[in-house]
């Protein structure tokens, strides 16, 4: 298993944030792996995502959403996969957003050490798009 934590800063209070990860219009606006969603069942959604040059479709399953963050794990067997979402209030208007990914990457790749390379640089760029929406959409 492949284990990338990163965070971001934004410019926008926590109570704003972590709705935003489970919104199932909003996922795929703010994180661009993210394709397309569909709902499937009240806690499960089907992602069709793009990562790290793999496209596939994942049924993922909403585990928790409250104040300690969001987190959605794969429902699709064989699938391994699990998202966390965490905020941490810097100040009146300034958060901290941390995104935790666990994934197989298989193959080479995830043997010889070069998955978690190239999955933080991915999540990074993830975390630049999202801010970028986040701000945009809540900073006046």
């Amino acid at each position: 298993m492949t284990h990338v934590s990163e965070s971001i800063d934004v410019i926008v209070a926590e109570q704003h944030i972590l709705p935003l990860f489970t919104d199932l219009h909003t996922l795929p606006r703010m994180l661009s792996f993210i394709e397309e969603v569909e709902p499937i069942s009240a806690d499960v959604a089907r992602w069709t995502v793009a990562f790290m040059g793999k496209r596939k479709q994942l049924d993922v399953r909403l585990v928790n959403a409250g104040p300690e963050g969001v987190v959605w794990t794969s429902a699709t067997p064989g699938q391994a996969f699990d998202v966390q979402a965490r905020t941490q209030a810097l100040g009146p208007e300034d958060t901290r957003v941390t995104i935790d990914v666990e994934f197989d990457a298989g193959g080479m790749a995830e043997k010889l050490g070069l998955a978690r390379p190239v999955a933080s640089k991915a999540i990074q760029n993830e975390l630049k798009n999202a801010k970028a929406y986040v701000e945009r959409r809540f900073v006046r």
